[in-house]
């Protein structure tokens, strides 16, 4: 037995010496705890003592955690409160609003979230009789091969409301209705049929007002990973609070990271599953800063505790409760399985179970109610537990379940309508410059910190072209034996860098979840979002250009042909820039692999469509288009031009004369014969005039004369097509849902 763990006893009968006895032997039997024990049951104790004082009316100071090395039991051990024995809140304040303050928070962020209530004004979300139908294939049609399909419904007459200040949480088992239940409330597109009544403040919820009243709060990954929590805020208040002067910018920036406690880590980058930064809890506190910067009068949450631990949650559903009664703002979220801490938050409970309702109404009365139903709360049972058991149907026998959603029609009553009352305009919404201004100066941000947009294309590039440069180092002889082979490095050298776009379909995907989610809240329009980022395209693949073609240059091209050095950069400018919209037109795609797969057969069909294994009179049609369609046909023809152009004669080469010398070539020039080449059968030419017009012969894409103006023509054309898909997917995809169809609108005939 370890004598650490040995309880200490003392025979003294008086009442402090009882006292100390049974501090050290609790400290000894903590100390036998394995360290990750400890910290869970410190936690859970925190959460016991905080639901405590908070139901006392009493406000909570958290002393500093205590370290928990090894300490010795003397006096100075007995003179620490018992209070102390683990690292709990024992400071009680009176405060005049026993629930409008969550422990969790310190006065500092309770002040600051009381100083975000804009207005008086009471907002209510309503929604009655709300059902979705999707369609599915009928057995009949599936027997047959024939096209038949059913109605099958997702959701059933579902109603409830969320008051100004309360939090209503939507409940239910895998299955329920939850997610579909939140997409018909955010207006989301879907495949099936939204049918019923939402209305804000008794007015038709319409995308319109949805841009402008609400705001949708994503999971924890829904961040820019590179920006810290203040350049967050920073440039959500530039979009929603334009007004407002620059000084009251960075106090209001301030005021939020106080607020939601961020103050400390406001350098913080926020981080993903790849990148270092903010933990999930802080990223969600972020998430919820980010919409409270547009003064909302309604928030949505998908699952805000999903991915955490349980003190964690818990501390997130008390920060959301408080947030809602400071600000008078009406909060729903869906939450998948809450433990009792977290249901502690919840004001109002919305219980799903086969896309109906099981149970609506205040979190505090659901034990009541299911004791009116004969099936009463257990002792010291989780609630939401209790009622999730109740009502799965892949778990517990179908016809209770059946009868507990029976019995709440019964017993229920329908929200009732609010008379419309009129929406305050809020703040003014950024303008088209502006918005333009601010996503220049945040992409601009990104594009530095970013490395797998631009930095890391630039460095393979670079990388790359260097190691070519060493592999085809023997082409820098201006023999015939080398002419092919330096002709190939050419293709190379403008094929490279067009294959790393796809890193850029990766890291577009990426961006795209972030920009929906920004459109949707009303933040700026996709427009300003292409134009800013299109801005600031061009001179980044410019500078990627440049990484690639400088070493090509120096190492193996030579010094006589940086004439063509300007003309060859434009070209594969061009060519990446066509290839960038490529790649921004398939990182739409919903799957981000696929969309890289689709680029990458883009960029195969180019090399086997760019008039160096095969020419075009060769290629059947319809697939012949592809030949011309694609960018890197255009640009390899003008960059091996102007690089011929300027090198200089190629040795063993001497014209000749076909009636002077029987040996002589039709081409009017012949080369000497090497011991590698005893024939002279090598023999390409002296000057690039020639040397073209012999490679063009087999290879198309050696071109005898200057078309530079018309392949650039044919680059940007090519990219612009791309471009304008783009921002045409793009607009469609960011596009608002359409509001629910009315209640009584009768369903399309099979």
């Amino acid at each position: 037995p370890n004598p650490r763990c040995a309880m200490h006893t003392d025979s003294v009968s008086d009442r402090d010496s009882s006292l100390r006895s049974v501090r050290v032997g609790l400290l000894s039997v903590r100390r036998c705890l394995p360290e990750r024990v400890r910290r869970t049951l410190e936690a859970r104790h925190r959460l016991l003592l905080e639901e405590r004082q908070h139901s006392r009316g009493t406000k909570v100071d958290f002393p500093a955690r205590p370290s928990l090395e090894r300490r010795s039991f003397d006096e100075r051990d007995s003179a620490v409160p018992l209070g102390r024995l683990l690292p709990l809140p024992i400071t009680r304040q009176a405060t005049s609003d026993p629930g409008g303050a969550d422990p969790a928070l310190s006065r500092g962020a309770s002040t600051a979230l009381a100083r975000l209530r804009t207005t008086e004004e009471p907002y209510e979300l309503t929604f009655r009789d709300c059902s979705y139908e999707v369609r599915v294939p009928s057995r009949e049609g599936t027997a047959c091969g024939c096209d038949r399909s059913v109605c099958k419904p997702i959701l059933h007459a579902v109603s409830g409301s969320v008051a100004a200040g309360k939090v209503l949480a939507v409940l239910g088992p895998s299955g329920a209705g939850k997610t579909t239940l939140l997409s018909m409330l955010t207006l989301e597109r879907g495949p099936g049929t939204a049918r019923g009544s939402v209305t804000l403040n008794g007015q038709p919820l319409t995308p319109d007002r949805f841009t402008r009243y609400c705001a949708v709060v994503g999971n924890a990954e829904d961040h820019w990973p590179f920006l810290t929590a203040r350049d967050h805020l920073r440039y959500a208040i530039d979009l929603h609070r334009p007004s407002l002067s620059r000084q009251s910018r960075r106090a209001k920036v301030a005021q939020l990271l106080e607020a939601t406690g961020l103050s400390a880590c406001r350098h913080t980058r926020a981080g993903s599953a790849f990148v270092p930064g903010l933990s999930s809890g802080q990223r969600r506190r972020l998430s919820l800063a980010i919409a409270l910067t547009k003064q909302p009068s309604m928030i949505f949450l998908d699952e805000p505790t999903s991915g955490l631990d349980s003190a964690a949650a818990a501390k997130i559903m008390h920060f959301l409760k408080v947030t809602a009664k400071q600000t008078n703002i009406p909060i729903l979220c869906t939450i998948h399985q809450p433990s009792a801490s977290v249901y502690e938050g919840f004001d109002d409970v919305l219980v799903l179970a086969a896309g109906r309702v099981a149970y609506f109404g205040a979190a505090a009365q659901m034990g009541r109610y299911l004791e009116t139903l004969g099936t009463p709360l257990p002792p010291n049972a989780n609630p939401a537990e209790f009622i999730l058991d109740l009502v799965n149907a892949d778990f517990t026998d179908a016809a209770s379940v059946h009868a507990i959603l029976a019995e709440w029609p019964r017993r229920s009553q329908r929200p009732v309508q609010r008379a419309p009352v009129r929406i305050e305009s809020g703040p003014r919404r950024a303008t088209f410059c502006e918005q333009l201004c601010a996503l220049a100066h945040r992409h601009a941000r990104l594009t530095v910190r970013e490395p797998l947009l631009y930095v890391s294309r630039a460095v393979l590039n670079g990388g790359t072209m260097s190691f070519f440069c060493s592999i085809y180092s023997d082409t820098r002889r201006l023999e015939q034996g080398q002419v092919l082979s330096k002709s190939f490095f050419y293709f190379w050298m403008v094929a490279i860098p067009s294959s790393f776009s796809l890193l850029a379909v990766y890291a577009l995907n990426l961006e795209f979840a972030h920009v929906r989610r920004e459109v949707k809240n009303g933040m700026y329009s996709p427009m300003a979002y292409v134009l800013a980022t299109s801005a600031l395209q061009v001179p980044m693949v410019f500078a990627v250009c440049l990484c690639g073609l400088l070493p090509s240059y120096a190492l193996l091209v030579g010094p006589s042909s940086w004439g063509s050095f300007p003309l060859v950069l434009l070209v594969c400018t061009a060519n990446l820039w066509a290839f960038e919209c490529i790649a921004q037109f398939f990182s739409l795609v919903s799957n981000p692999l696929l969309g890289m797969l689709q680029c990458l057969s883009v960029w195969i069909w180019s090399l086997l469509f760019c008039g160096l294994t095969i020419q075009g009179r060769d290629i059947i049609w319809p697939v012949r288009l592809l030949y011309y369609a694609l960018p890197l046909k255009w640009a390899l023809s003008t960059a091996i031009y102007e690089v011929a152009v300027h090198c200089p004669d190629y040795e063993g080469t001497f014209e000749c004369d076909v009636g002077d010398d029987p040996t002589c070539p039709s081409r009017g020039f012949k080369c000497e014969s090497t011991p590698e080449d005893p024939l002279g059968v090598i023999c390409f030419g002296r000057n690039a005039t020639q040397i073209m017009a012999t490679m063009n012969q087999q290879f198309p894409a050696f071109s005898t004369e200057d078309s530079s103006t018309r392949d650039l023509s044919v680059l940007l054309l090519i990219g612009s097509v791309f471009k304008i898909g783009y921002v045409v997917i793009l607009h469609l995809k960011c596009k608002m849902g359409r509001q629910p169809e009315p209640p009584g609108a009768a369903s399309e005939k099979v």
